[in-house]
């Protein structure tokens, strides 16, 4: 009887034990921060000339890794450790996989989809942009074209009588638009 307090002590000792080392992310953190990181990079991918430049890109690693409150080393630490511990590296990137998943199931509920275009994102809902054509157009002497033709689809909040606003900005226009 007198053994039954060491040994729940033993096994909940063990049970608290972490996979990882003291100067290793956690696994459940390593995965969100993973998670975030691959969208960052998607972000950076679809929106490359938004993201031109190097240090665009760092600033965006940096401030998600500040939103995770770890540094550019603790993060090469880890990835480090995972690289040689490849069973929790596979479980990581499991529960990565998970993440992302869930969120893209959750934007999916909230409205969101792509138009088929890898460079244009657009979510259902007012305020949102809905044009899914080229961005910039240019309109010289050698391109004369009086006209500009598009449609707009419709999504589940779109209702009878909403209103819809077009905008265009002209840059270094010398006549009226």
């Amino acid at each position: 009887m007198r053994r039954l307090p060491v040994i729940l002590l033993f096994i909940v000792m063990l049970m608290s034990c972490s996979k990882t080392p003291d100067y290793v992310i956690s696994e459940d953190k390593m995965a969100r921060l993973m998670a975030d990181i691959y969208i960052g990079d998607a972000v950076v991918e679809t929106e490359h000339r938004t993201f031109g430049n190097d240090s665009l890109r760092k600033v965006l690693q940096q401030s998600i890794y500040a939103k995770h409150g770890v540094t550019r080393e603790l993060v090469d630490t880890s990835l480090y450790w995972y690289g040689h511990n490849i069973q929790a590296y596979m479980e990581m990137c499991d529960k990565t996989e998970e993440i992302l998943q869930k969120r893209i199931e959750e934007a999916e509920r909230a409205g969101g989809k792509s138009d088929g275009a890898p460079r244009h994102m657009s979510l259902d809902g007012d305020s949102v942009d809905i044009w899914s054509g080229i961005k910039m157009r240019r309109n010289t002497a050698n391109i004369p074209s009086d006209f500009i033709s598009f449609n707009v689809s419709s999504d589940k909040n779109w209702d009878r009588g909403d209103r819809y606003t077009l905008s265009v900005k002209g840059v270094n226009t010398h006549n009226l638009v």
